[in-house]
């Protein structure tokens, strides 16, 4: 016979009822040797009785008081302070709000978690940044129709390798996801160098923004190609490539965490688009907050596929800086009408090309090195934060759709950099 681990007493439960019934024990032992035979046996059973009859009672007392307990634990953590308005929010939310958009699910991948991952980290505030906006009336203008509108009809358009993580991280250059196998001591030195010159040759073509995007597209392609080759010739598995993850040099920009669990508890549609691997995504993700709880979030990226011993088998490229258009198309998804759109490359401001969204307010987020691409950028986002940014403006926005208070550590901070949030703090003024 099978017994359900749920049945089971607890330990707790188990350490209290042993020493009940020792004590138990204990008093018989005395009243058996004061008591005349003819009786004894009378006495024994009604002890029994009242003992069994007690401990009846404090089983019952302590299943109570644990089921209680796990039903506050079952509570997600949005990994938010507890004071956050965001949260008291949550218990005015009509249901409609919460709803999973059916129509996506078929979309939805499957969460797959390469492990535990114990190497996230997280930039600390320093404010050493510029916002550049291509048109304060037209932003203010798309931001007042968001808020409008309401979080019902807002979503979240994202990429990952450095707009959800950092630029830099402990004073030198993050790792992208593929970029973490070249700075790893789990790949053999041919891979490292036979990577690490396609990167050389191709990186460039990414970036560069005089080159024909159908010529691009070409070229891009034959780069990860080659990459695919590489990852399956090195005969990788999941404890690896676990392993290259935790090795790599990577932090979530600072305010991310926040961000993103607001975006969880409003349950706000969240489409990321990576040009990573879905498994390593997932992974980080859900040490962000637990994404199997967030029912409208998505992954979209390069998925590998493993044999049964967890060995590397197959590499689906299918997204890269030039195929990210080509992802959220409103003849297959359901969109909302406003969009809020995350990206680092220029190529990322066509990941909402076919959502057909009314509203779509552009964040990029451009290194210091790169600066002289600023205008380029302007071309295409209504903001391009230079420097390593932070996700206090797109936080912010967000907040602000969804009639929440602003988080007031955040607001502790802006306060401290006044001349670097005074232009975009007027978008916010009535």
């Amino acid at each position: 016979m099978s017994i359900k681990s749920s049945s089971l007493p607890s330990t707790k439960s188990l350490i209290l009822a042993s020493g009940i019934v020792l004590t138990t024990a204990y008093i018989l032992s005395k009243i058996l040797d004061r008591t005349p035979p003819h009786i004894k046996r009378r006495k024994l059973i009604q002890s029994l009785l009242t003992k069994q009859q007690e401990i009846s009672e404090t089983l019952a007392l302590l299943n109570e008081e644990e089921e209680s307990e796990h039903k506050t634990n079952e509570n997600p953590d949005y990994s938010l302070p507890v004071n956050d308005p965001a949260l008291k929010k949550l218990e005015n939310i009509p249901s409609a709000r919460i709803r999973l958009i059916s129509e996506n699910l078929k979309f939805k991948d499957k969460v797959d978690f390469l492990g535990d991952y114990t190497n996230l980290q997280e930039k600390e505030f320093d404010g050493d940044y510029e916002y550049h906006l291509k048109d304060f009336k037209e932003l203010k203008k798309k931001i007042n129709d968001m808020k409008k509108d309401g979080i019902d009809e807002l979503q979240i358009v994202s990429d990952f390798d450095q707009t959800t993580t950092a630029f830099t991280w402990n004073g030198e250059a993050c790792n992208s996801l593929f970029g973490s196998f070249r700075h790893t001591d789990q790949t053999s030195q041919s891979f490292k160098k036979t990577t690490q010159s396609l990167y050389t040759s191709y990186g460039p073509i990414e970036i560069d923004t005089n080159i024909d995007i159908s010529r691009k597209r070409l070229l891009l392609k034959d780069w990860y190609d080659a990459v695919k080759a590489a990852f399956l010739y090195e005969n990788l598995n999941r404890d690896k490539i676990m392993q290259v993850l935790n090795d790599g040099n990577l932090a979530l920009r600072y305010g991310y965490r926040e961000f993103f669990n607001v975006c969880k508890v409003l349950n706000v549609p969240y489409y990321m688009i990576s040009g990573g691997i879905t498994q390593m995504v997932q992974t980080i993700m859900a040490k962000v907050s637990d994404i199997n709880n967030y029912s409208n979030y998505f992954t979209f990226s390069n998925d590998m596929v493993f044999d049964k011993e967890g060995n590397l088998k197959d590499l689906h490229m299918k997204v890269y800086a030039t195929t990210k258009a080509g992802i959220l198309d409103k003849r297959k998804f359901s969109f909302k009408k406003n969009t809020l759109l995350l990206g680092d490359l220029i190529t990322d401001y066509e990941m909402a090309s076919q959502m057909d969204s009314e509203n779509i307010v552009a964040i990029g987020f451009l290194e210091r090195k790169k600066e002289g691409m600023l205008q380029d950028y302007l071309k295409k986002f209504d903001v391009v934060i230079v420097g390593d940014g932070d996700f206090l403006l797109p936080d912010y926005i967000l907040r602000t759709v969804a009639g929440v208070e602003e988080n007031p550590f955040f607001k502790e901070k802006i306060e401290e950099k006044k001349k670097t949030f005074e232009e975009v703090s007027k978008l916010f003024e009535d």
